[in-house]
């Protein structure tokens, strides 16, 4: 009979990423069954646990906070995953998400909405690296669509931002001075919660004066926020997973670890804090809220033309000029982002979603799917549900 492994993990479970975390891990244990754990909810201001210096362990998974922990996981020299607070590390194999993914999806839904003006709000400099790198990523990404972007607080402001009462009033006086529609995108969710409260003390309406997104999508803020909160799924059960199966690896001698390893986010979960078409040309407006409303009913570019009054030229015109795609392609843009949403968030069949996102046939689904993302409708499910 093999020996169980023993595993001492170090997560901190207050937040959707370290559930997240956890569920991959929960997964990877449940499907080796060879593993003893110990687990400690452990909060990144805590010291490490004392029985860390001697326990009889094989193996650590965790999200290292300070240098005392790493030099006694150093000390040790058992094998360690760490999941990093900042971008450093300590010298430990890492898994990290992909920022550089994570800022192009958010950036591509606010353009793909028609907005033009652009916000990031983070924490004040040097608070931690990894939110400083979405910011610059997040700027960077805009640039290269020919667009600014303001920052709260600005880069040389060091102000006490750690408590919400200390910059509720900050925030609120910062999104009055953006042009306004704008798309504000927070380093994290809980950040993105404080800027649609700071929007309802601004009197700012979300979305229609400012659309806001988040990012690791911790499913209990962003379904509790007013109203509630876009958001990109980070992947952090996927992350979990590889992290355990690494673990693995290194306690049976079986690999060379990597230092660092990087994961593209699991998809844009769209919420009513983003639900805009900020577009002034009206009748433009109206077409793409037709296409948002109606794609998956097999709409044609008729029926569009059929609601709002211009020539299809004129639609083509417009539309490739805004957006840079044609009515055709947003319907079938729409659609596929239909398709993503049940194939994430449901069991239904690769059939029942064609009919309900206004495919003739699944295997014509199938196709397009792996055209557009390079990976079937079955793998791009398993993929974000890992």
């Amino acid at each position: 009979m093999q020996e169980q492994s023993r595993v001492a993990i170090l997560i901190d479970t207050s937040s959707g990423h370290g559930r997240g975390l956890l569920n991959g891990m929960i997964r990877f244990q449940r499907e080796i069954g060879s593993w003893s754990v110990i687990f400690r909810s452990h909060k990144p201001d805590q010291p490490a646990p004392a029985w860390l210096k001697k326990a009889d362990i094989d193996g650590v998974l965790a999200r290292v906070p300070h240098r005392q922990m790493a030099d006694i996981l150093h000390k040790r020299r058992l094998p360690v995953i760490d999941m990093p607070y900042t971008r450093e590390g300590f010298g430990f194999p890492s898994l990290f998400t992909d920022n550089q993914k994570i800022v192009e999806l958010a950036a591509q839904h606010l353009l793909d909405r028609g907005i033009r003006h652009f916000g990031f709000c983070g924490w004040p400099r040097g608070m931690n690296s990894r939110m400083d790198e979405r910011c610059d990523l997040f700027v960077e990404t805009l640039a290269q669509a020919g667009c600014t972007c303001s920052l709260f607080p600005e880069q040389n402001d060091r102000r006490d931002a750690t408590h919400w009462e200390n910059d509720q009033q900050g925030i609120a006086d910062w999104l009055l001075t953006l042009p306004r529609p704008a798309g504000v995108m927070a380093c994290y969710d809980d950040r993105g919660q404080h800027v649609l409260e700071a929007c309802q003390l601004a009197g700012l309406k979300v979305p229609d004066e400012v659309a806001v997104i988040g990012a690791d999508n911790d499913d209990l803020i962003c379904k509790l926020s007013s109203p509630p909160l876009t958001s990109i799924d980070a992947g952090f059960e996927r992350i979990g997973y590889e992290a355990a199966s690494l673990l693995e690896q290194m306690m049976n001698q079986n690999c060379q670890p990597v230092t660092a390893q990087y994961f593209p986010p699991a998809r844009l979960v769209q919420r009513q804090s983003t639900n805009i078409v900020a577009v002034e040309d009206q009748d433009l407006a109206a077409a793409l809220r037709f296409i948002r409303d109606h794609a998956s009913q097999r709409i044609t570019v008729e029926d569009i033309l059929a609601e709002v009054p211009i020539s299809r030229s004129s639609l083509e015109r417009r539309m490739k000029k805004f957006i840079g795609r044609t009515p055709k392609e947003e319907i079938l843009r729409v659609q596929l982002e239909r398709v993503q949403q049940l194939l994430a968030e449901t069991q239904l069949s690769l059939a029942e979603i064609a009919f309900k996102t206004g495919f003739d046939h699944p295997h014509y689904l199938a196709a397009l799917f792996k055209r557009k993302f390079q990976q079937t409708p079955g793998s791009y499910r398993r993929a974000v549900r890992k």
